[in-house]
């Protein structure tokens, strides 16, 4: 038994003679007496194997088995190496981060007030991009569509705040999950966001004002259609507006029709009257 777990050894058979059953690279048998086995090599090879079998026992009373190289003579070599299965795997997708679970769909906010419709955006569309495409109150005090009169881009104070643009970008990070800002549009602030799937239909949204005030709300997906809901392509006809940083790419003009530099000027029509001449 290992320290900490009811029995403290104060001696070297605490954690080699007695525990032969671990039965690693037997080149020596159990001290006795302090006198080497006959034909087992000396007192320092056997000290060496018993701390040998120490140290390997250590490894197998927490499940698990490794490489041993052992430094004496004899039957003493390489043992194979036995990983558990998670370590092994953690090991080979070291280098290879996972991607984060599938989070586009529209999704109802935690508190019903909104409809997100989360999108893949960005170069090679590894982003993810959030629209608002429902309001559960699309209108103001006054009878008019709500602005989004806070932002503190002057440019955008007046454009609605049905189908604006409140997921900006969010990378990918080593914990398979989206992470990057989130606009608010009801202070003007933006935040920092972590948003990740942890079961099908649920999205788990984390704002943080800072590092250590944070707070997460799930939304859920949904597949109907509500009155006054946005369902045209995003920047397209009847459908929600991405900022301009986030706007796709046009693509490259693939030829022009603009005549060349010094071309002639192309000839008279046979048949054409010559001009007068001027009046004397």
């Amino acid at each position: 038994m290992l320290p900490g777990h009811g029995e403290t050894p104060d001696r070297a058979e605490d954690l080699t003679g007695r525990h032969d059953a671990v039965n690693i690279g037997a080149d020596c048998g159990p001290r006795q007496a302090g006198r080497p086995q006959r034909g087992r090599g000396t007192h320092r090879e056997c000290a060496d194997e018993r701390g040998r079998r120490g140290t390997a026992r250590f490894a197998w009373e927490y499940g698990m088995t490794f490489r041993l190289i052992a430094t004496g003579a004899g039957r003493a070599g390489l043992r194979r190496a036995v990983l558990p299965a998670a370590l092994l795997a953690g090991l080979a997708g070291a280098g290879h981060a996972a991607a984060p679970a599938d989070a586009t769909g529209t999704f109802l906010t935690e508190d019903g007030r909104a409809r997100i419709r989360m999108e893949r955006c960005g170069p090679a569309e590894k982003n993810l991009c959030g629209y608002v495409v429902w309001l559960k109150v699309p209108l103001n005090d006054k009878g008019q569509p709500r602005v989004d009169f806070k932002n503190p881009d002057t440019k955008k104070q007046a454009r609605p705040s049905l189908g604006h643009q409140l997921i900006l970008g969010l990378k990918p990070n080593a914990d398979a999950r989206y992470e990057g800002k989130i606009y608010n549009s009801e202070d003007g602030k933006s935040y920092d966001v972590t948003i990740w799937s942890e079961a099908p239909g649920e999205l788990t949204v984390r704002g943080c004002l800072i590092a250590f005030l944070c707070k997460s709300q799930t939304w859920n997906k949904v597949s109907d259609v509500l009155p006054g809901q946005l369902t045209g392509p995003t920047n397209g006809p009847g459908g929600p507006r991405s900022d301009a940083e986030w706007l796709p790419a046009k693509p490259a003009a693939t030829g022009s029709t603009a005549a060349p530099t010094g071309a002639a000027k192309p000839a008279a029509k046979p048949g054409a009257a010559a001009p007068k001449p001027a009046a004397e």
